[in-house]
């Protein structure tokens, strides 16, 4: 059985107006190397009974030190407070070949 992580990373950032552009998220995407495999959502929430909008991550078979070094690397980035991180036991296949870890 695999582990899927979802990953809820808040775009607001503290103590300014400002918040984490597409464009700024997709330079951090490409210019990491810990993630190279997943899907985004765009979702709002509410943190600390704020208005959020917020980037969802979902990944496969990676390893939980990827997640949190993902995590924590976001957070500094973006001054972030925290980033939630979903684990879930799942069975995943691929139509036409595996997925590697």
């Amino acid at each position: 059985m695999k582990k899927n992580y979802v990953l809820y990373l808040g775009r607001n950032i503290p103590n300014t107006k400002q918040e984490v552009s597409l464009e700024n998220f997709v330079e951090f995407l490409n210019s990491q190397s810990l993630l190279q495999s997943f899907t985004i959502f765009d979702a709002k929430g509410f943190w600390h009974g704020e208005f959020e909008k917020t980037f969802v991550i979902e990944v496969f078979g990676i390893e939980p030190e990827k997640i949190d070094q993902f995590a924590e690397l976001y957070c500094t980035t973006f001054d972030q407070e925290d980033v939630l991180i979903k684990e879930i036991n799942v069975n995943v296949n691929l139509l036409r070949g595996e997925l590697h870890e």
